[in-house]
């Protein structure tokens, strides 16, 4: 925790609001531990802490108010279900907390969207599986791709999308069982895949990579990206970009240590440092990005100025 952060002057602080001509970047945490692996969904953001040393906190914001709802690791969250692992699989309903799987399959990475929640599985030390629990019906059963294995499967809605080690991007619709190729990337080193609707974007260790359902863009430098359904962020170096899909433009967000972004819809979270350690901040990119212009260059760019 920095109590004596300060910023340059297109900054002001107004408690854990920092606004820069109608941009507000809102520093979510303030304590003296790591904050981390932030998600979100709407206004309501999941992180990482280690206030305990193991396992880690599973904190979730709706907005107003944190509440610890677990411990463990890799979190996600859809309106106000949280899924996380910690030697098996957790739901939380908003209300109460469920295990929807043991430590026997060796469970990791769980995600949730919409009705899906998902996860990946070890049938054999060389093998796995994703499995895939249907939150209306209350069953989960095992889900695969028609065309082989799956690499970095993610959910968005009801559909799975995930890459292939040829280099194809295929969409999966558990309830109907069909797969479809989405895009073929002619590469087979895709990295940190993720979707949003029609949105695609990936890293393939030489930079972020976007389609849109009809033609890719090369968006430059940078890996873990993210998509909504109008923007992507990604880092680059130790900052953190956004592109505009509508405008085709891309802006610095900021330059202060930033790290593992996400978005949805507009809203965007990150964990950043505050000169001491690892905070979780969030921003709304305002509707058009273009009236944040200034200098003809670039959005505002939150920066140290050391007292």
């Amino acid at each position: 925790m920095n109590k004596r952060m300060a910023y340059g002057v297109l900054l002001t602080v107004l408690g854990a609001a920092l606004s820069v001509q109608g941009f507000t970047i809102t520093q979510v945490t303030n304590n003296d531990y790591w904050d981390t692996d932030p998600r979100i969904s709407g206004s309501n953001v999941v992180w990482l802490d280690n206030e305990e040393a193991s396992p880690k906190n599973i904190n979730f914001f709706d907005g107003t108010s944190t509440t610890k709802v677990g411990f463990g690791l890799d979190p996600d969250v859809y309106g106000s279900n949280v899924v996380w692992y910690n030697r098996g699989i957790f739901w939380y309903d908003g209300t109460s907390v469920h295990q929807l799987a043991d430590s026997s399959g060796d469970p990791v990475r769980p995600q949730i969207s919409g009705n899906y929640i998902i996860w990946g599985e070890s049938v054999t030390p060389a093998q796995g599986q994703l499995m895939l629990y249907d939150i209306a019906a209350g069953t989960t059963s095992p889900t695969t791709f028609a065309d082989g294995a799956m690499f970095d499967p993610v959910l968005s809605g009801s559909i799975i999308v995930s890459a292939q080690e040829d280099g194809k991007i295929m969409g999966h619709d558990p309830s109907t069982g069909k797969s479809w190729e989405i895009y073929d990337t002619l590469n087979n080193s895709i990295q940190q895949l993720a979707a949003c609707g029609s949105n695609v974007v990936w890293s393939d260790g030489g930079g972020v990579w976007f389609y849109d359902g009809t033609s890719t863009t090369y968006l430059g430098d940078g890996a873990n990206a993210d998509v909504s359904d109008s923007y992507v962020v990604w880092v680059k170096g130790h900052g953190l970009y956004f592109y505009d899909i509508a405008a085709g433009q891309t802006h610095e967000l900021t330059d202060l240590h930033a790290g593992s972004p996400r978005i949805s819809g507009s809203t965007v979270v990150w964990s950043g440092n505050d000169g001491h350690d690892p905070e979780i901040y969030m921003t709304t990119i305002p509707e058009p990005a273009s009236l944040l212009l200034f200098l003809g260059a670039s959005v505002a760019i939150l920066r140290r100025v050391r007292p």
